[in-house]
Formats: C-alpha cells, structure tokens, sequence
C-alpha cells in the first residue's frame, strides 16, 4: 500500500508527462481520488471566500478618507448587510450639513435685508411689518447659534451630544419661526390685488427648506448613533 501511494505522488509531480498514468492510476484507486479533489476544492473555495472578504474591504476603504471612517463604525463590512448606509450615514451627512448650514444663514440675512413684497403697478419694494421682521431677526439668531455649535464641535470643543441636540433644536425653531413667518405674511399681510412677492420671500422659502434639511440630517444621524451603529464621533475630510 506505501508503494502504491509513493508511485501516485511521483506521477502526479511529473505534470503533463505523466497525465496518462495519473489518470489510469486514479480510476483504479477511485478513493483516493475523490479524497484528494474534495480537500482541493475545499481550499479552493476557502481562498476565494477570503479573496472575496478582502476585496469587499478594499472596495469599502478606497473612497475613505482615512481607516477612522471604518473604525468609527460598529459594523464590519462584509459582516452586516446594512454597512453602506450606515457607513454613508455616519460619513457624509456631517460633510451635507456642515454645507447647509451656513448657506441657509446667508440666505436667512438675504430674506431679512430684502423686502417680502413690491407694488404690481409702480415696482416699487414695500417695508416688511414688525411681525415679519421680528420672526426673521429671531429665526436668523437662533440658525446663527446652531451653526456656531456646529463649528465648535467640528472643533472638538463640544461633545456629540450636547452639539446635536443644540443643532436639532436650534435648526428646528428656526424653520418652524421662519415657516410661521411665511403663513403670517401670505394670510394676512400679502394682497395679491396690490403686490407681488419680493426676493426677500423667495430667501425666506429657500432658507425654510435648508433649515429643515439640515434638521433632518442630523435627526437621521443621532437615530443611527442612538441604534449603536457608529460612534459619537464625527469624522470630517483633511485638506
């Protein structure tokens, strides 16, 4: 039997030489064969599994900034089927907002210098009523101090938590006074016989729709660290 199997493995080292033998060997001792291809295919396939789990890693890591933006997150890839979207999520909703944010502001101090209506005869822009500006001015206040928390925990001198909820809050009540402000003025100081809506209410609508944006981002993220998916960190891209 110790001959039979030292011949074996002599013809099978001779390559293309010995392919006829090999083969005529195999079918006499049938086996064998399937014991030897059965552990080759098992390992086979183990390399590809593992080639596979690799090339899914490096996939995931190339539009990375940095090895951080996978650390932060307690799910592994090729581990969980939901890892994109919370890899998106803990990502690029931070980058998202930190844009929104500061250009509703601007566009919360273009809708308070501009007038919200013009005369349809002469063109000429009419003043807002205190009602209209005391909204803006509070709405404008309370965006500008959700975008300096925003700064100072991109900063990392205010932690996850406190710098979310003051974001959510702030950024909600600025879209909710500046909606108010929009009803106000379309139901009750707007006369569409006489006037015609000025650029100022188009700012008004434009930075509404970007408050409310921003708040949801953010709503969206703390509901994903508060689901344990990523840490209480945010990982912003370095120049």
């Amino acid at each position: 039997m110790a001959h039979e199997d030292t011949h074996i493995s002599i013809l099978e080292q001779n390559g293309a030489h010995g392919g006829r033998n090999n083969l005529f060997i195999y079918n006499k001792q049938p086996h064998i064969y399937k014991e030897r291809h059965k552990h080759k295919h098992k390992e086979h396939n183990f390399n590809n599994n593992e080639n596979t789990y690799y090339w899914q890693m490096d996939q995931l890591t190339v539009p990375t900034i940095n090895n951080n933006k996978i650390t932060n997150l307690y799910l592994k890839p090729g581990k969980s089927r939901h890892f994109i979207l919370y890899f998106m999520i803990s990502c690029y909703i931070p980058i998202i907002t930190a844009v929104i944010g500061p250009i509703a502001h601007i566009f919360s101090i273009a809708c308070l210098v501009n007038k919200w209506r013009m005369n349809k005869n002469s063109g000429k822009e009419i003043n807002d009523t205190a009602i209209v500006v005391v909204l803006n001015c509070v709405s404008l206040f309370i965006g500008g101090v959700s975008n300096i928390t925003l700064l100072l925990h991109f900063a990392k001198k205010l932690s996850y938590i406190k710098a979310q909820f003051i974001n959510i809050i702030g950024w909600g009540l600025s879209c909710s006074l500046l909606l108010i402000d929009i009803i106000v003025f379309i139901c009750v100081e707007f006369d569409s016989e006489n006037y015609s809506k000025g650029i100022g209410f188009w700012f008004a609508v434009y930075t509404c729709i970007l408050y409310f944006l921003a708040t949801l981002l953010l709503l969206i993220h703390l509901i994903g660290y508060k689901l344990k998916k990523y840490k209480a960190t945010i990982f912003l891209p370095k120049s």
